[in-house]
């Protein structure tokens, strides 16, 4: 569905899709302080309650869903929660509403968009959070229901002191919380569970991100009911839309002693729209192009048993930086490193992106494209990382192609979803620049 199909307002008021959300720039175009931001919500939510310790992470969540308010799509809060304390108008996602104003929804000023895709049902992964002012909306991309979600803390804060869940997190009526330890879970009540392509507002404190110092402080997942039937295969669609750096420039690091590889995948030169269309410079719709490239190390585990030939890799991560602000980042899951079979210099390192991937455009339709209209994506890497290291067994620096890649969702077992068509499709489309990269 085109994004000017998804302002298209249904009978029961609500819009059918969402319009891709706005910036977090006031309207004199001025960023809008991140800081103040949480500060402000903070107050709102708890009042004059005293402020936890600065390793007590304040983790709240409320289904949310788009409505018509005014003329204008509006995220607003279902049932009771912290969302409708914090916005009992809702947050405008026209990008009409430049000043709060009593009584009327709050202007869209640092407000992240994200999902939850099919890679992340029942596993538990490390992941980073955006921490932008007024949270992030995130929608359930799974193909099923989600009944629970569970976020845990680890390690410490700045004074070694353990970071913890703060006890004023919580939800509502919709998604009751409870708190052990340092572990807080969203259990939907009943007939509450959050269907496929529903959405649930989070607001998560900043925790390190792909590429940026120190260890993940987050780890969670999410439970779905049993299917009563596995899935029929997904065609795939295209591999769109997709985003990445095909100049053969993007390197790899490989240590032999500690079987670790490490990238550099430079700066994206392209994008490739669900229309077809591409650009390799940025302009009225598009700033991404230009964005770094971050891609976090990976161990070979050994042998793959999913996948004969192929080796399966530690788990990772992935975020695209333009300027200093994180315009997308997941964690990476299922990778794996597999050789060409027609070309035994090469191979593709691979891994999906998984739970909370989250992001916002500042103006790109890439990823209003990739939050909105894909279910979910891929990491592919074509590189000469087998004739560099001599297949794995001295150190080297490999070269190649390396893509973000939004794929049609197939049934797992574990890596096999990734291969197949998507896996032959890329390595058709690099192999025309592997005699340059080498």
């Amino acid at each position: 569905m085109r994004k000017s199909d998804r302002a298209h307002v249904a009978n029961a008021g609500q819009l059918t899709q969402p319009s891709p959300l706005r910036t977090p720039f006031d309207r004199h175009g001025r960023r809008v302080s991140v800081f103040a931001g949480i500060l402000a919500a903070l107050a709102a939510l708890c009042g004059n309650q005293q402020r936890a310790n600065a390793d007590a992470k304040l983790i709240l969540a409320q289904p949310v869903q788009l409505v018509n308010v005014g003329g204008n799509p509006t995220w607003v809060g279902v049932g009771t929660g912290p969302f409708t304390k914090m916005y009992p108008n809702g947050i405008d996602a026209s990008g009409n509403v430049a000043v709060q104003m009593p009584g009327k929804p709050a202007p869209d000023t640092s407000l992240t968009q994200g999902r939850i895709p099919m890679t992340a049902v029942g596993k538990t992964l490390e992941f980073g959070s955006i921490g932008a002012a007024q949270g992030s909306i995130i929608k359930n991309s799974t193909g099923g229901v989600v009944n629970a979600i569970t976020i845990s803390t680890q390690g410490t804060d700045g004074t070694g002191a353990a970071n913890t869940i703060d006890p004023n997190s919580g939800d509502g009526s919709d998604f009751p919380a409870t708190i052990a330890g340092n572990t807080i879970t969203f259990t939907a009540a009943n007939g509450k569970q959050l269907n496929n392509n529903q959405y649930i507002w989070m607001m998560i404190p900043q925790g390190p991100q792909p590429g940026m110092p120190g260890a993940k402080i987050y780890k969670g997942g999410v439970t779905t009911p049993p299917p009563a039937a596995p899935p029929p295969p997904k065609k795939d669609t295209g591999m769109l839309p997709a985003t990445g750096n095909n100049t053969g420039t993007a390197s790899v690091q490989y240590d032999s002693s500690t079987q670790t590889l490490s990238f550099n995948p430079g700066n994206t030169n392209f994008v490739d729209y669900f229309d077809g269309t591409t650009a390799n410079v940025n302009g009225p719709s598009e700033n991404s192009i230009g964005s770094q490239i971050q891609l976090g190390d990976m161990q070979i585990l050994g042998p793959s048993s999913d996948v004969p030939g192929a080796y399966d890799l530690s788990d990772s991560g992935v975020a695209l930086v333009q300027d200093g602000q994180t315009i997308l980042q997941a964690e990476l899951t299922n990778d794996l490193l597999i050789p060409d079979p027609s070309n035994p210099d090469y191979a593709e390192v691979q891994g999906s992106l998984t739970f909370l991937e989250e992001g916002e455009s500042l103006g790109s339709q890439y990823v209003d494209e990739y939050f909105g209209d894909s279910s979910a994506s891929d990491v592919f890497f074509y590189t000469n990382i087998l004739s560099a290291t001599d297949n794995l067994t001295l150190d080297g620096q490999a070269y190649g192609n390396v893509s973000i890649s939004s794929v049609a969702p197939v049934p797992e077992p574990g890596s096999l979803g990734l291969l197949a068509p998507a896996l032959l499709m890329l390595i058709r489309r690099n192999r025309s620049t592997a005699s340059r990269i080498g």
